[in-house]
């Protein structure tokens, strides 16, 4: 028996914002770490198990809204795993299982807000929250560390879906 255990993640990287009135275009370059996990029981034994992602992103968003105030975003996300460290409670050794994923796309809506932080500085605080649903398969492993492909264990493989919610904090420089 197997369920999953909460995750827990960051990504900082690098934006370009391009605005045109009350449209703009983003393309983002990040780099992120995330912690996937399982829990669960195997006979009477309790157990939990992780993978510590290394991931990169490349998201191109559509931006609804002025240079500040609330926002609406649209786009993609291109996915990629750098590496997947697979470890458990029931051995003290660890896997590496970065061969088993996939890069993945992602559809991303968003919403929030830029504030201007001050009339004699070029800064806007950028506060939102995006929502990530992959359309392509990222793959991986399981809560025991068996690749999700692998078609003896999963005679009738069905895709997998990455799916995030997250919170964004920014800071734009913005040129005039």
């Amino acid at each position: 028996v197997q369920d999953y255990k909460m995750a827990t993640g960051s990504n900082y990287g690098l934006a370009l914002n391009a605005n045109y009135g009350k449209i703009g275009l983003t393309v983002e370059l990040l780099s992120g770490s995330f912690n996937t996990g399982y829990q669960g029981t195997i006979g009477s034994t309790a157990y939990t198990s992780n993978v510590a992602l290394k991931t990169f992103s490349i998201p191109i968003l559509v931006k609804f809204g002025g240079q500040t105030g609330g926002y609406a975003e649209l786009g993609i996300s291109t996915n990629g795993v750098k590496s997947a460290t697979y470890t458990n409670s029931l051995t003290t050794s660890s896997s590496d299982v970065s061969g088993k994923y996939n890069g993945y796309t992602t559809a991303v809506v968003g919403f929030g807000t830029k504030i201007s932080l001050s009339d004699n500085l070029p800064l806007i605080l950028n506060i939102g929250a995006r929502l990530q649903y992959g359309i392509t398969d990222a793959a991986g492993v399981d809560a025991v560390g068996v690749d999700l492909t692998n078609k003896v264990a999963y005679p009738t493989y069905e895709t997998s879906h990455a799916a995030s919610i997250g919170l964004h904090v920014g800071v734009t420089y913005k040129i005039k």
